[in-house]
């Protein structure tokens, strides 16, 4: 079994992101019993809040999309289905 936990975030612009991951491997069926559910290995990986970068050079005009000719489409946020034209 793995378990991941994040104990810390670091808040940029209201969105929180990790700076510590902790990923936990626990002993299964294939080590002896009296070692099952116990931690064995774990690893913790920080990411120090001044290397945080978010989308750097993004622009909104990165995220525009043209969809094909003839391609059907489900706007799950109007509620709305429509095929672009041909």
């Amino acid at each position: 079994m793995t378990r991941y936990e994040i104990p810390k975030l670091h808040e940029v612009n209201g969105i929180h992101f990790p700076a510590v991951a902790v990923k936990e491997l626990f002993a299964g069926p294939s080590n002896p019993k009296e070692m099952w559910n116990t931690v064995v290995a774990r690893f913790t990986m920080t990411v120090p809040r001044e290397k945080l970068k978010i989308n750097p050079g993004l622009t909104d005009k990165d995220f525009d999309y043209e969809f094909p000719p003839g391609t059907t489409v489900h706007d799950t946020v109007s509620g709305s289905t429509y095929t672009t034209e041909n």
